[in-house]
């Protein structure tokens, strides 16, 4: 966990040639990102970024050198506490020569901000980068706006009444009347990485597979094909132990 002066993260990854990071659980930071990584390919998918209640923390993914970077199939969560109001920032430290390849594709995350104050944005994208972000089947729900960049490609994202299954208990699944159902665009490949998800995030630290009859749903979770199938690269814990559900923290009393 971050301490409170300020300078570390749950997570943070210095210069590398590549992060993958899939069925993870990284949660309720103090004062310091979520997940930080300033490596030149980022594979971030199928796992909970997530203040909770309790959490202080900043930015909930910083990739602050940008590089080449997929999220897909992420829940990613900013708090009532949270001391920045950007929840994804990309490039926002500027570029870096060990990062020379610049693109960001966000497919099929669930954003959700329950910070009502400040000028919010779902994911900020700094000046150097003039190479648009593709932003894609992902439901934005709290107050904010998408992205910052003007040249952006925007498609088949949802902000509104998403009917979610439970959100007070971070069940983020879809009702079976949500907007958000079969309303996705087919998504194909990027830099010869396939973008359309093939699993979602079953808490803690598993995966279960994704299917999609008809059109595929928008977010991060797929409301009733779901085929059950462990990913061949999860934890052995995976094929052993029943789902989990989160288990939260009473809000203090204020």
């Amino acid at each position: 966990m971050g301490t409170d002066e300020g300078s570390s993260h749950n997570i943070y990854v210095n210069h590398m040639a590549k992060l993958i990071f899939r069925y993870n659980y990284s949660h309720q930071s103090i004062v310091g990102h979520l997940l930080k990584s300033r490596t030149a390919e980022n594979v971030i998918a199928y796992s909970p970024l997530t203040d909770e209640p309790t959490g202080t923390g900043s930015c909930e993914l910083d990739l602050p050198n940008g590089g080449k970077s997929f999220i897909i199939g992420y829940l990613i969560e900013q708090g009532l506490k949270t001391e920045n109001n950007t929840i994804l920032a990309y490039m926002e430290e500027g570029s870096d020569r060990r990062n020379p390849n610049r693109q960001l594709f966000v497919i099929n995350n669930t954003f959700v901000n329950d910070c009502p104050v400040g000028d919010n944005i779902f994911v900020f994208i700094g000046k150097d980068d003039s190479r648009p972000a593709i932003i894609e089947n992902n439901i934005c729900t709290g107050p904010g706006v998408t992205t910052n960049q003007l040249g952006v490609l925007l498609k088949s994202n949802f902000i509104g009444n998403q009917q979610f299954v439970d959100a007070n208990a971070f069940d983020f699944h879809l009702r079976s009347r949500s907007p958000a159902v079969d309303a996705g665009s087919d998504t194909l490949t990027g830099h010869g990485l396939l973008l359309t998800p093939q699993f979602q995030y079953v808490h803690s630290a598993c995966a279960e597979g994704r299917s999609s009859v008809g059109k595929i749903d928008i977010g991060a979770y797929e409301r009733s094909s779901r085929t059950a199938a462990v990913p061949p690269d999860a934890p052995n814990r995976c094929s052993i132990e029943p789902p989990e559900a989160y288990n939260l923290p009473e809000t203090p009393a204020s």
